[in-house]
């Protein structure tokens, strides 16, 4: 583990340290990486097993499974032209199944300040309709962005009557094992694990050959590192960390904890 120079991790807000006291969202973007805090689960497991490393934390909030596959992939190439793969290790945390990823079709008025602003994210509250509580403001501006991307009929559709339990877990199972190969036909070591627990939560329809196929490629209860079953926030939760208010993010205690079990988790994988 000494020997590793470059942890590449890759997420969503859980990862990116949303609610976490050093965030910081006025940090420049370096290449695809938004620096936003050093006290994430992912810097807490570089200080646990890879001393000599330094991290490249490609989490954005609110992405979903396609958005994480793409830029760790995109980050790890680049490291590959710095170090060797026995150098490098990838650990993810995967997100929630629901979210779905739209590449922009570059409406007017849709400010583009990164390459990262040519995709946009869904989640389920997006084609309900509901823009009250806490986050109403900032539903209504997700709103209008949906409205100028022409999406809100997708949103509604996909949300209200094509949400099935096929649906949600057929396209992160897909990116799930693209990533797999691609890490494994590179040589480069890396580690599972997840937000939620949804992956192994939702059960597609049973007669369908296909998932089956694919949950026995995969075997998710050995690739991805859940606790007792539970994703990092469920397991928040269920344990009184605290989260934060406006997101209901764990805290610094419960990214340190986390880390230091996946870290021990990791070590049985060697």
């Amino acid at each position: 583990m000494d020997n590793v120079k470059k942890l590449i991790v890759g997420g969503c807000s859980f990862t990116a340290g949303d609610e976490l006291a050093d965030y910081n969202d006025d940090l420049p973007t370096q290449g695809i990486i938004r620096p936003r805090s050093n006290s994430t689960w992912a810097n807490c497991l570089q200080r646990e097993l890879f001393p000599n490393a330094t991290v490249d934390n490609t989490a954005i909030s609110g992405c979903d499974f396609g958005a994480i596959v793409r830029r760790v992939i995109y980050q790890t190439r680049r490291a590959m032209h710095v170090w060797p793969a026995e150098d490098i290790r990838v650990a993810v945390m995967w997100t929630s199944i629901i979210r779905r990823e739209y590449p922009s079709i570059y409406p007017d008025g849709h400010k583009i300040n990164d390459d990262e602003d040519r995709f946009l994210y869904s989640l389920p509250s997006d084609g309900d309709g509901v823009t009250l509580g806490p986050n109403g403001s900032w539903m209504v501006a997700r709103r209008r962005k949906w409205a100028a991307e022409k999406l809100v009929r997708t949103h509604v559709e996909f949300y209200s009557r094509r949400a099935t339990a096929d649906n949600h877990i057929y396209y992160p199972l897909q990116q799930l094992e693209y990533l797999t190969s691609w890490l494994k036909a590179n040589n480069i070591k890396f580690y599972y694990t997840a937000a939620f627990d949804d992956l192994l939560r939702v059960k597609p329809h049973p007669d369908n050959i296909f998932y089956n196929d694919m949950f026995a490629r995969l075997n998710i209860p050995k690739l991805v590192y859940l606790k007792d079953g539970t994703g990092f926030w469920e397991y928040s939760k269920d344990n009184g960390y605290p989260c934060g208010d406006f997101a209901d993010h764990p805290l610094e205690q419960a990214h340190i904890d986390w880390a230091k079990d996946f870290a021990k988790w990791i070590l049985t994988k060697q």
